[in-house]
């Protein structure tokens, strides 16, 4: 908000997440194979449920997060289904940026990341696309590590707020 001196850019930026989230409720629903009408009534039953308009224009995270999850597990569901690098990236770029928006969601990205790799596993595809995907996966869910390590270093713990001490 600092170039404006106000919070004139927050309803855009509410309406940018608010649609995010609403494609990732109607590519979601058609991954799964609802059809057009489905998805998108599905779609906007979920923007219109009155916890996501009630931080619409909050600046608060828990749209961006539900957005993130919604995108993601729908490259995952592909990612699985059709095993390929594109959607396995995506699935977990957006993981990882939820884990980025909140550390809650640590196990989310886990989970994806170990099912993307023992989908990879079981498929028949040469190893070269499966080590060019591993190395996809350990990448990007491993890009937060840093961040981990900063907040270890200056605070103690790698999950702060939460209290943990290792050693």
């Amino acid at each position: 908000m600092l170039p404006f001196q106000s919070d004139f850019a927050l309803a855009p930026a509410g309406l940018i997440v608010w649609l995010s989230l609403v494609s990732g409720a109607f590519g979601l629903a058609r991954t799964l194979g609802a059809d057009a009408g489905a998805a998108f009534a599905t779609a906007l039953a979920l923007g219109a449920m009155p916890a996501v308009m009630a931080y619409l224009t909050a600046g608060y995270v828990d749209n961006i997060s539900v957005a993130l999850v919604l995108l993601g597990s729908s490259f995952l569901v592909r990612a699985i289904t059709k095993s390929t690098i594109e959607d396995s990236a995506m699935a977990i770029a957006a993981f990882s940026s939820r884990r980025g928006v909140k550390i809650s969601a640590a196990p989310f990205l886990l989970i994806a990341t170990l099912a993307i790799l023992g989908s990879t596993f079981a498929t028949t595809r040469p190893w070269s696309v499966r080590v060019r995907l591993y190395a996809v996966c350990i990448g990007m869910g491993a890009s937060f590590a840093p961040f981990y390590a900063t907040t270890w270093i200056e605070t103690g713990s790698p999950i702060y707020p939460w209290a943990l001490t290792i050693g």
